[in-house]
């Protein structure tokens, strides 16, 4: 009997991770990260033109970034200044 409770509890719990984990990446591939455009894949081309990696990964993490606050419902503002502290990291990256 206690084999089985064991058995029992040892299933439940697995289960209950697999389902969490299971989620937990459906919650995030459901995100628009970047959207498929050809915008995006033009401003994505011009970052992986960088030569520098760390420019590459600043200059896409700022594409994301705006994409989100445009996705958020930001202003054309708080866009620019987001752009512009993505290029003050890519330059200080060098």
């Amino acid at each position: 009997m206690a084999r089985a409770a064991l058995f029992c509890a040892s299933f439940v719990t697995t289960s209950l991770l697999m389902l969490s984990v299971g989620a937990a990446f459906h919650g995030a591939s459901s995100q628009p990260w970047l959207r498929d455009s050809p915008q995006a894949r033009d401003a994505v081309a011009r970052c992986m033109a960088n030569v520098d990696r760390s420019a590459r990964h600043a200059c896409i993490g700022t594409l994301v970034a705006a994409a989100r606050a445009r996705d958020a419902g930001l202003g054309p503002a708080r866009l620019a200044a987001l752009r512009l502290s993505g290029a003050d990291a890519a330059a200080t990256a060098r």
